[in-house]
């Protein structure tokens, strides 16, 4: 009797399960009928508008005239291109300004103003770089002694040399200075 009862119990909810299931793979055979109906409208709307912006992007008339984004320049503290082209006339004035023999005062700091974008920090890095400008400051200090090695003669070989003007000429600080980097 016990078995009886139990196996009336499990057709009963083996029933109730396939009855169940088979109503869940209809409403999703359903579901995805809807959906795949509802992706190809989609696909429609959007395949219009992005034809719309291509044509767009080929005339520029319908919108006016067309402002081209440029990707701005990393602002890093080493050089990434060697190359700079158009700025050799600038470099070449601010040079001769700094290195100029009838030039009764010191130079310490030269500003460069301009509108953002023209290249004012580029012109100073090239300035600052180059071989014919007096080093000065601790960076260029460390460089000047892995180029031109300790000072001779100085009982402490940490004297840092110094550049004299246009760089052509190099002397030894021979004790002399007492503080870091280059005297111009």
């Amino acid at each position: 009797m016990a078995e009886a009862v139990l196996g009336s119990v499990v057709e009963s909810l083996t029933g109730h399960l396939l009855f169940l299931v088979s109503q869940e793979i209809g409403l999703g055979r359903g579901v995805s009928a809807e959906l795949s109906t509802d992706v190809l409208r989609l696909q429609r709307v959007t395949g219009g508008g992005s034809r719309i912006l291509n044509e767009l992007e080929g005339n520029s008339n319908l919108m006016g005239s067309l402002v081209e984004n440029r990707a701005r320049s990393e602002t890093i503290p080493f050089k990434s291109d060697p190359y700079v082209i158009g700025r050799d006339k600038d470099k070449e004035k601010v040079i001769e300004f700094l290195l100029d023999p009838d030039f009764q005062e010191n130079v310490s700091v030269l500003p460069i103003v301009g509108v953002g974008g023209l290249g004012k920090t580029t012109l100073a890095r090239l300035v600052f770089d180059d071989d014919e400008v007096p080093l000065r400051g601790r960076r260029n200090a460390r460089e000047a002694m892995k180029r031109f090695g300790p000072a001779p003669g100085v009982p402490h070989r940490h004297t840092k040399p110094y550049v004299l003007s246009k760089g052509k000429k190099i002397e030894r600080a021979r004790g002399k200075r007492n503080g870091r980097g280059f005297q111009v």
